[in-house]
């Protein structure tokens, strides 16, 4: 579903990537204009890769924008609920793990 990032779970996480983003380097990863559901469009159509995965001893995704759907070749229901150590090429997965 195109529209997913609209849901609003995924607004308050959204909100949360941002916060988050700008307080760890003091930069916004986007625009954060208009209200929270316009901030999650924008992050959800951002041109660089934006990912989240949860905190989980194997961390799982959470998020993924547009631009990472499509460099991973992957849709929403794939990304979502896939260990992150997942999305390295298998021959990086064992440098990865170390």
């Amino acid at each position: 579903m195109e529209d997913r990032w609209s849901t609003p779970k995924l607004v308050q996480l959204a909100a949360l990537v941002l916060d988050s983003h700008r307080r760890w380097t003091g930069r916004e990863l986007c625009e954060r204009q208009g209200d929270p559901l316009a901030q999650a469009r924008s992050l959800y159509a951002a041109p660089c890769v934006v990912l989240a995965h949860d905190g989980a001893a194997d961390p799982c995704f959470t998020y993924a924008n547009a631009t990472a759907q499509a460099l991973w070749e992957l849709d929403w229901d794939a990304f979502i609920g896939m260990p992150s150590r997942l999305s390295a090429e298998p021959v990086e997965r064992e440098q990865r793990a170390r």
